[in-house]
């Protein structure tokens, strides 16, 4: 078995880059493998996300911060919105100082994480159900 971490990236504007993070995370797992998530802007308590609730099903560690995105919640102090992302980016650099944990998700990776990482995939919209005034769907987009 390969015992060097490989850092694993999807990234851009299109829907499917937590979805392939999810996939591979359950693949994972399944093989006994130590998987970890760590949220930004989500509240999955509060939205039912069903991807939180299976991989807290396959023993998934999930860690949360900055719950609430401050394009939702105006109400937020953008002070402390940019304190949790801080305290939230200095867990991930000490996770990954541990190079069983692998996937990176998000839009607008930076090019140092592309340099960084041994794959790199990127995810662009083409057509989304959204574009025609289809709202979120349970069990598709949450």
């Amino acid at each position: 078995m390969e015992k060097k971490g490989l850092i694993q990236v999807y990234t851009g504007d299109g829907k499917g880059k937590s979805t392939a993070a999810i996939g591979q995370a359950a693949r994972a797992a399944g093989h006994g493998f130590k998987v970890g998530f760590v949220y930004f802007f989500k509240d999955p308590e509060a939205f039912g996300y069903g991807e939180y609730k299976s991989l807290k099903k396959l023993g998934v560690k999930t860690f949360l911060f900055a719950k609430k995105h401050p394009h939702f919640y105006k109400e937020l102090n953008p002070d402390d919105v940019c304190r949790e992302c801080s305290t939230g980016l200095e867990f991930v650099k000490a996770l990954f100082q541990d190079p069983s944990w692998v996937v990176l998700t998000g839009r607008g990776a930076t090019r140092k994480i592309i340099e960084k990482a041994d794959l790199v995939s990127e995810v662009r919209e083409v057509k989304h159900p959204y574009s025609q005034g289809i709202k979120s769907r349970e069990g598709i987009e949450y």
